[in-house]
């Protein structure tokens, strides 16, 4: 546990707190513009970290991912594009609430949520990161076998009433895994495909928007929602979600 107070006493310096408040700023800039991921912002910021302190640099490095996956939400909500692949859970509630007025709400809601989800992460992975990593290092070719099997099972599982969609898509996950260089040998392998798969979205993407550009802009049949009541989040509304956060929480810290 010294280790732990040590590193908590270096991550509380004024220059570390300087810099991961700088590293979130940005990180919150990436996050709400579409295109710019967590993990290129992380890239980019890391020539600027060389010459800082390590916990100076990696305290900017992280707050710039963290940032950037907070920030994904505020397009999800605000404009129905998620700004990273983490934000596209919110938009199953987001819009709407901004279609009712309700924008602010929304945001709050995401700040608390991503704010107390990602301090109950970081105590996790301190706490449950030795434990794994213990574990992982047992690991052999029979527990290998028995973890993708139990994949594939879980796959099948939740599959169910559209098995041959499942498949499909558990096929095609299959084959992403095999792009990039193999362990064994060092050669390249099906990096030509993956190039092409990231190219059709983009293309597919942009004839969609140029379709809909030429497209005529519809009626609206009613006018637009007003507000209904606060936009804030109320507090007994507040407290009514203290116990869901933590269960929605749990499967994406696992």
């Amino acid at each position: 546990m010294s280790e732990v107070f040590a590193g908590i006493e270096a991550a509380l310096s004024f220059g570390s707190l300087l810099a991961n408040v700088t590293g979130v700023s940005l990180g919150i800039l990436f996050g709400a513009m579409p295109g710019l991921t967590a993990a290129m912002g992380v890239a980019l910021l890391i020539p600027l970290s060389f010459g800082m302190p390590p916990v100076e640099a990696f305290s900017m490095l992280l707050g710039m991912y963290a940032g950037a996956i907070y920030g994904g939400s505020i397009t999800a909500i605000l404009v129905g594009t998620p700004g990273t692949v983490a934000a596209a859970a919110t938009l199953l509630e987001g819009p709407k609430l901004t279609a009712k007025g309700q924008s602010r709400k929304a945001l709050e809601m995401a700040t608390f949520a991503s704010f107390f989800g990602g301090i109950f992460s970081a105590v996790a992975l301190v706490t449950c990161a030795p434990l794994l990593a213990t574990a992982a290092m047992s690991f052999g070719p029979a527990e290998y076998f028995a973890l993708a099997v139990f994949a594939l099972t879980v796959v099948a599982t939740l599959s169910s009433g559209a098995m041959c969609k499942g498949l499909a898509a558990a096929f095609v996950g299959l084959f992403l895994s095999t792009v990039g260089i193999d362990p064994v040998s060092g050669d390249f392998r099906n990096t030509f495909e993956i190039a092409a798969t990231c190219c059709a979205p983009r293309s597919s993407a942009r004839s969609s928007a140029s379709s809909r550009l030429r497209e005529p802009a519809p009626r609206p049949s009613s006018p637009t929602a007003k507000p209904s009541g606060s936009r804030s989040i109320p507090k007994n509304s507040a407290r009514g979600r203290w116990k869901a956060w933590p269960r929605r929480k749990a499967p994406t810290t696992a």
